[in-house]
C-alpha cells in the first residue's frame, strides 16, 4: 500500500517538489483513503492544517469533533505518531 501511496504522489509531480494540494482527493482512493491523513503547509508550515483525516485514523483517536491543525491531534494515538515526525519525513 505505501508502494501505491507513492506512486500515485509521484505521478502528481510534474517537476515539481510537491504536488498542489488541489489535485489529491485522498477520499476518492478507497485502499487507502480511509487510512490517510493530508496535511497542508501553504498557510502555517510550523503548525500545518489537517486537509483530510481519513475515517479509520479519525475512529482510532476516538475524534467525535473536527480537529484542523496537526497541534490538535490527540498524544499517544496513531495519528500522532505520525505527525510528530512530519519535519523528518518532510526532509527525507
Amino acid at each position: 500500500m505505501q508502494v501505491r501511496a507513492y506512486n500515485f504522489w509521484a505521478s502528481l509531480l510534474e517537476n515539481r517538489n510537491f504536488p498542489p494540494i488541489e489535485a489529491l482527493h485522498p477520499d476518492e482512493l478507497a485502499d487507502f483513503g480511509p487510512h490517510g491523513v493530508l496535511l497542508d503547509f501553504s498557510r502555517d508550515p510550523a503548525d500545518p492544517e489537517l486537509a483530510f483525516l481519513g475515517r479509520a485514523l479519525r475512529v482510532e483517536c476516538a475524534l467525535e469533533q473536527a480537529i484542523g491543525r496537526i497541534s490538535e491531534v490527540p498524544g499517544r494515538s496513531l495519528l500522532s505518531r505520525l505527525t510528530d515526525h512530519y519535519l523528518q519525513i518532510i526532509a527525507n
